[in-house]
């Protein structure tokens, strides 16, 4: 693949988020109307993003005061600051670019997605927040059932079990982590469309999935659905590029098409 063909993508994107800002602010000057809209929704954005965030500093603190345990307050500002983490291993202009794409073309996930983190973690729920490659991942561990949910830039993960010592290496040993970080790349690219079109029928297939007659893996048909299998894709892209991850060993059950069974 040559080089102008991997940043293709990511030229298209720089472009839509540079047309949609133009766009909102010739709106704000001949278009009262909408301009007004504009405010009041961005306005509303920044209200529920401080408030939930001084909810769960103020869940965390009240713990921290009973109990002399802070980990709810430290989780609660690294979920916040998750909105403003960058990815340090990209260069910096595009980095910001992902930062600000993730506050206005992005900005119904990733208000969803913290407010969710911050609702888990205010009812201890979360124990353990980590950062990487530009996601903030919040994570329960010793649940029933694995499972996980991208929203934009802040990805939920439920284990069975703990993680334990470093968390890219045990990031990097599982595909769980890696597809839920796989979705990400559609958020950017479908934005305020990401969840009506990906997050709300990921999670309504989820839901519903039943397990294929001659399918071994008990993965069930939600695998196979196509913003899944994409997912996959472009997390085997991604981490074979940046970490060298062989995505055969996943294959199985993390399908990147109908053939991988």
């Amino acid at each position: 693949m040559t080089r102008s063909a991997r940043t293709l993508p990511r030229t298209i994107q720089s472009t839509l988020l540079v047309l949609l800002v133009l766009v909102m602010g010739i709106s704000t000057f001949y278009i009262p109307a909408l301009g007004d809209f504009l405010v009041w929704l961005f306005g509303t954005y920044l209200f529920l993003q401080l408030g939930f965030a001084v909810w769960g500093l103020l869940a965390g603190t009240i713990q921290g005061v009973i109990s002399g345990k802070w980990q709810k307050l430290h989780q609660a500002l690294k979920i916040f600051l998750g909105n403003f983490y960058l990815n340090e291993n990209r260069p910096f202009l595009h980095a910001f670019g992902q930062g600000l794409s993730r506050h206005i073309w992005e900005f119904p996930q990733t208000l969803v997605g913290h407010i969710w983190a911050q609702c888990l973690n205010s009812l201890g729920l979360i124990q353990r927040v980590e950062y990487f490659d530009g996601a903030t991942f919040s994570i329960t561990i010793n649940r029933r059932k694995r499972s996980g949910l991208s929203l934009g830039s802040f990805i939920y993960i439920a284990l069975d079990d703990a993680t334990k010592g470093d968390f890219r290496e045990s990031l990097l040993a599982d595909p769980l982590f890696m597809h839920e970080y796989g979705h990400s790349f559609d958020s950017r690219l479908y934005g305020i469309f990401y969840l009506p079109f990906i997050g709300l029928p990921s999670l309504i297939s989820a839901a519903r999935s039943k397990q294929l007659i001659g399918n071994s893996n008990k993965l069930g048909q939600h695998k196979y659905m196509s913003y899944e299998m994409r997912a996959n894709r472009k997390a085997a892209k991604h981490f074979w590029q940046a970490y060298n991850t062989e995505w055969e060993q996943f294959s199985r059950d993390y399908p990147r098409s109908k053939s991988d069974c």
